[in-house]
């Protein structure tokens, strides 16, 4: 299982590099490519059996960027990217968003608007898998798509944003830049809410709006950069406990495509500063260090044990994770030790 998440990643990066090509150049393409397939923040989609959706999701829409994206797509295009298309909804509900993503880089990275005549086969055809895909997951599972009891139950709005402010500046832009500060959990009570009295959780989400409303403003303009930021927070809206409740507040897995959008910076940096003797340096010692972290990381994944200690340090408040914990020590034949995390957990 580990080997196929790994070769899924691996096709994710290399269908990146390609989508990355048709507007960047060589260097610039390898270096945002890169630097996802490195990334640390990746270890809990691709090592997570459960988690490999994030993978299938974002493999699947790649695929429709590269067949739907061409200059004048051909009926076998056009049929294979919807094809991807379905796939990735199928995969993950929050690939929905695909073709808003789409309309944005076709927008800013080549002019072209949904009503082009190249264009109006595909956005119709996407319209219709959009169609039946909510048909049939209506059909099959219902119209629920909750999970647990919700996070910030009985909270109110400028309290649950204040805290979201807070929570994605330290525990999603922080890994995601530095390759560090990572945690597997984060369900209560680990994080306190925010209050309101707090300037710096203030200053974080007023600061995270001037940023979006920039980004609104750029796509208006034709600004790449916008395009990015945009499909970041794109992707993260559906897990962000703005429209949809779940029972945690986040989780790494949930940036595998947002980070897209880190990554482009990157490869942006290795184009505009490619003249520079310091620049080829510079970027091989940043990939180092994320593939470093990234070995590092995976290696909780090695089995229960490690897996489930690391969550007891990261989370000790987790009374769920003491219990495995507990079970995986009595398992490998420590009891003493297993009994004595079950009895912490009864007591959380």
């Amino acid at each position: 299982f580990h080997l196929a998440g790994t070769l899924l990643h691996a096709a994710v990066c290399a269908l990146l590099y390609a989508c990355l090509r048709r507007d960047w150049s060589p260097r610039a393409a390898a270096a945002a490519a890169l630097a996802f397939a490195v990334l640390p923040v990746h270890v809990d989609a691709v090592a997570n059996i459960a988690s490999q959706t994030e993978v299938l999701a974002l493999l699947g829409m790649l695929g429709a960027w590269w067949f739907l994206g061409a200059e004048a797509p051909g009926r076998r295009e056009t049929t294979l990217g919807l094809l991807c298309f379905a796939a990735a909804a199928c995969s993950k509900e929050p690939a929905v968003l695909f073709p808003a993503a789409f309309a944005a880089a076709d927008w800013t990275l080549r002019g072209r608007r949904p009503d082009h005549p190249s264009r109006r086969p595909g956005y119709c055809g996407r319209a219709a898998v959009l169609v039946l895909f909510f048909i049939a997951r209506t059909v099959i599972a219902g119209t629920a798509m909750k999970g647990g009891l919700p996070y910030f139950s009985g909270v109110s709005w400028p309290v649950r944003l204040l805290t979201l402010a807070s929570f994605w500046a330290r525990h999603y832009l922080v890994p995601v830049i530095t390759g560090a500060f990572q945690g597997i959990d984060f369900t209560k009570p680990l994080l306190p809410l925010s209050s309101p009295a707090d300037p710096v959780a203030w200053t974080l989400l007023l600061s995270g709006l001037a940023v979006i409303g920039a980004a609104a403003r750029g796509l208006l303009r034709r600004s790449p950069w916008a395009f990015w930021l945009f499909l970041a927070a794109l992707f993260l809206l559906p897990t962000s406990q703005l429209l949809n409740e779940t029972d945690t507040i986040g989780a790494e897995r949930y940036l595998y495509t947002p980070s897209l959008a880190w990554c482009a910076a990157i490869g942006w940096a290795a184009e505009r500063w490619s003249r520079s003797r310091w620049t080829a340096p510079a970027l091989a010692a940043l990939l180092l260090w994320y593939g470093g972290r990234t070995v590092l990381r995976s290696g909780i994944w090695h089995d229960e044990l490690s897996f489930f200690t690391a969550s007891v340090r990261e989370n000790p408040a987790a009374a769920a994770h003491r219990y495995s914990l507990g079970v995986a020590l009595i398992r490998s034949g420590r009891t003493a030790e297993g009994e004595s995390e079950l009895r912490k957990a009864l007591e959380l």
